[in-house]
């Protein structure tokens, strides 16, 4: 059996419609492909607003972990409920799919 563990990710709000996620593992998730989802009351379940790749970011000198990020642009009304996805098919073998906390975008 291979033991799997999710990515850390962290999704923020930069300013209305700017965004950014960063993610850490033991590998880089450079060309990986996220999802910006929100969640639709009506029907219960989570819509895609955008995908975002994520590109290599620089670790600290030294560091036994590896960082990947991407800033981009969505439009998403004021106290919408959002969140960042890293599918599984993205993220390669030992790594389960990643999520984000969830947050009501706030401008």
């Amino acid at each position: 059996m291979i033991a799997q563990t999710r990515p850390a990710i962290r999704f923020t709000q930069l300013s209305a419609n700017r965004f950014n996620v960063w993610t850490i593992a033991m590998r880089f998730f450079r060309g990986a492909k996220g999802r910006m989802e929100r969640f639709n009351r009506s029907s219960g379940g989570w819509v895609l607003v955008r995908r975002a790749t994520l590109q290599r970011g620089s670790a600290p000198q030294g560091a036994n972990w590896a960082y990947s990020e991407v800033t981009f642009r969505a439009r998403v009304p004021k106290g919408t409920l959002v969140r960042f996805v890293l599918p599984r098919n993205q993220v390669g073998p030992c790594y389960l799919a990643g999520y984000s906390l969830q947050f009501n975008t706030t401008q």
